[in-house]
């Protein structure tokens, strides 16, 4: 596969002297088919917990560890227990391509394929964005680290997940949309879905609020979030919604939505109302049980994905 990537003696060549990889003499469809092979099967970008800047965590998905053979390189004069393989002759493209971040490793990139051209590169994302389901939530700002992310890439977004719960730094107050954000973001979503939590009973302390305020409260506040989302979403989009139930979340879906929306279940939800896998009953909740999200399929679980 590596040979589409580059071009041989006979790749055309436009006016302007340029060279055209193989790849894109395929069909479209192929090379999408290919993109996805390189990037992996769909999964959940989970942007509450993602840290954009370059810590050890961001970079070990971006790259990848180079053979060890390539480290002990640099000390081959002090190690004398260095096997056959070790010894092997490193090309130049191996060392130009290593990165070294700490003492002991080094990584390499674990594609290349953005930096082939312009024209690859673009189409590549089309399928990186497009293809993953982001999850944001909006009432602890998480949704800020959009703005991180271009213009055109804030379209390649195809399915979106907005997560409500009662607490975090925005809730309670009016949710001012970003249009430079928001616009861009929702008007090539083919799938949003949000995950709703309202308040269930009475906080316990001193002085609580009741549980009737508190749902007062919740409805002040998702009610205008609802009416932006119903207004600005293009008439194409799926739009689903997770609230486990609940009769006054539901009943504003139905007053800006309905009948534009269908009832889902998503793994996202299932962690904050205890269903399923993280219900009370499956042990996830033990503390020695407890082994985090770690789905062999990426996240997606039984989720809302088609």
């Amino acid at each position: 596969m590596a040979a589409l990537f580059n071009c041989s003696s006979d790749c055309s060549v436009a006016e302007t002297g340029k060279v055209e990889p193989l790849l894109l003499r395929l069909p479209l469809e192929l090379r999408q088919h290919i993109y996805t092979i390189i990037f992996g099967p769909r999964r959940l970008v989970d942007l509450r917990h993602v840290q954009l800047e370059l810590d050890p965590w961001s970079r070990s998905m971006i790259y990848r560890p180079k053979s060890e053979k390539l480290h002990k390189s640099d000390n081959l004069e002090n190690d004398e227990d260095v096997d056959s393989e070790s010894e092997e002759k490193l090309s130049e493209s191996d060392i130009k391509d290593a990165y070294r971040f700490s003492e002991d490793f080094m990584y390499e990139w674990r594609t290349g394929i953005l930096e082939v051209s312009r024209a690859m590169s673009n189409e590549a994302l089309d399928v990186l964005y497009g293809q993953n389901i982001f999850v944001v939530d909006i009432h602890g700002g998480g949704y800020r680290k959009f703005l991180k992310f271009s213009i055109a890439n804030l379209r390649r977004v195809h399915y979106l997940r907005i997560v409500a719960r009662p607490m975090g730094v925005s809730y309670g107050m009016p949710l001012v949309f970003d249009p430079q954000l928001w616009l861009p973001l929702l008007e090539g979503l083919l799938q949003f879905c949000i995950v709703a939590q309202q308040p269930l009973a009475a906080r316990g302390y001193y002085d609580a609020p009741t549980l009737e305020e508190d749902l007062y409260k919740w409805t002040t506040w998702l009610d205008p979030i609802l009416k932006y989302f119903s207004t600005n979403l293009p008439k194409t989009t799926a739009v689903g919604l997770d609230d486990d139930g609940r009769a006054e979340t539901t009943a504003m879906m139905d007053k800006h939505f309905n009948p534009g929306y269908q009832k889902v279940r998503t793994i996202t939800a299932d962690f904050y109302f205890e269903r399923g896998q993280y219900s009370r009953e499956s042990g996830y909740w033990d503390s020695d049980g407890r082994d985090g999200c770690n789905f062999a399929d990426g996240g997606i679980g039984d989720d809302w994905s088609e």
